[in-house]
C-alpha cells in the first residue's frame, strides 16, 4: 500500500521534529527544504504541515527576518501546496494573535497581537486563508505545548517546564519572576489528537489548541517538584526572585476544538511532565 505524503516544514525544531517521530510510521513524511520543494511530484500528495517560524524572542530581535520566514515562507508554502496538488495545509499558529483582549479569547475574536510574532502569525494566516478557494486550510493556534523532546534543541532549552525538569535533578532553582504570571500549558498528547482527528478528516477552519484553562507559574513549579520527591525521593527546591515580568495571562477558549476532539484523562499536562522527567532520568 502506497503511503500517503506529508511534506513537514520545521522538521529540525522543538515540535517539528517530535511530530515527525510520530507520523513517520503510517506517512511518508519528507521534510522540507529549499532545494527539494521543486523536486516533489504529484503523487499521493497529502497534507502540508507547516511549522516553520521564528519564535518570539527571534522575532523581537529581527523584525524583517520575521517577516521573510513567519510571512513570505507561509505565502510560498501554501501556493507550493496549491501547485503540488495538496489536498490540505494544516498551518501551526499561535495564541499570540490575540493579543491583550480582556475577555476568553475564541475564533472569532478581532486579533490585535501586540508584538513581532503575533503579528508576523496573524499575516501568515491572512496568507493561508486567501488560499482557502484552492486548498483546505486548517489553522491551529497553539498555546504552550508541554512535550519531551526528541534531543535538546535551542527551542527546548528555553522552555521554563523543560528547564525546570532537566536542572532540578542537580540543584536547586532559581527564577528571578515571582511565578505570579499565568499560562495555557497543553499537552502534546492532545495536539497529536488534534493533528490525527484533522489528517482524517475534511473538517477544515481555525481552531484554539489550548486546554482551557490558565495556570500559575509557580503552581506548576510546585506540582513538579512534588513529581521528583515522590517519584525520586528529590528535595531541590525552587526559588522565586520578585520581579514581575509582563504577563499573557488572557483565558482561551477551547470549546470549538473539544466538540471535535474532546480532552481526556490522557491528555494531561501532568502525564507530560511525568514523561518530561523520565526523559532527562
Amino acid at each position: 500500500m502506497v503511503r500517503k505524503k506529508i511534506l513537514l516544514t520545521g522538521s529540525s525544531g522543538y515540535l517539528g521534529s517530535i511530530i515527525f517521530n510520530k507520523l513517520k510510521k503510517k506517512y511518508n513524511v519528507i521534510k522540507y527544504s529549499n532545494q527539494n520543494d521543486l523536486k516533489l511530484d504529484n503523487n499521493n500528495n497529502f497534507a502540508i504541515l507547516h511549522l516553520a517560524a521564528l519564535d518570539k524572542k527571534s522575532c523581537e530581535s529581527d523584525s524583517k527576518l520575521a517577516h521573510k520566514v513567519n510571512v513570505n515562507l507561509t505565502k510560498k508554502i501554501v501556493a507550493l501546496g496549491v501547485k503540488k496538488k495538496f489536498k490540505k495545509v494544516i498551518f501551526f499558529s499561535s495564541i499570540h494573535v490575540y493579543g491583550d483582549h480582556k475577555l476568553q479569547c475564541n475564533e472569532k475574536n478581532s486579533l490585535k497581537p501586540t508584538n513581532v510574532y503575533g503579528v508576523t502569525k496573524k499575516k501568515a494566516e491572512e496568507c493561508c486563508i486567501n488560499f482557502s478557494k484552492k486548498i483546505d486550510i486548517i489553522v491551529f493556534r497553539i498555546s504552550n505545548v508541554v512535550a519531551k523532546p526528541i534531543k535538546e534543541n535551542k527551542q527546548s532549552k528555553n522552555l521554563l517546564i523543560n528547564y525546570l525538569c532537566k536542572s532540578l535533578y542537580k540543584k536547586n532553582v532559581l527564577i528571578n519572576s515571582n511565578g505570579l504570571d499565568v499560562r495555557d500549558f497543553v499537552s502534546l498528547n492532545y495536539l497529536m489528537a488534534c493533528l490525527n482527528f484533522f489528517l482524517n478528516s475534511k473538517n477544515k477552519g481555525v481552531y484554539n489548541i489550548c486546554s482551557g484553562n490558565s495556570i500559575r507559574i509557580k503552581d506548576i513549579a510546585f506540582k513538579i517538584i512534588s513529581i521528583f520527591k515522590k517519584k525520586y525521593d528529590l528535595n531541590n527546591k525552587i526559588i522565586f526572585g520578585d520581579i514581575k515580568i509582563d504577563k499573557f495571562d488572557l483565558k482561551f477558549s477551547n470549546k470549538k476544538i473539544k466538540k471535535l476532539v474532546p480532552i481526556q484523562n490522557k491528555h494531561s499536562i501532568y502525564m507530560e511532565i511525568d514523561r518530561i522527567i523520565g526523559g532527562f532520568n
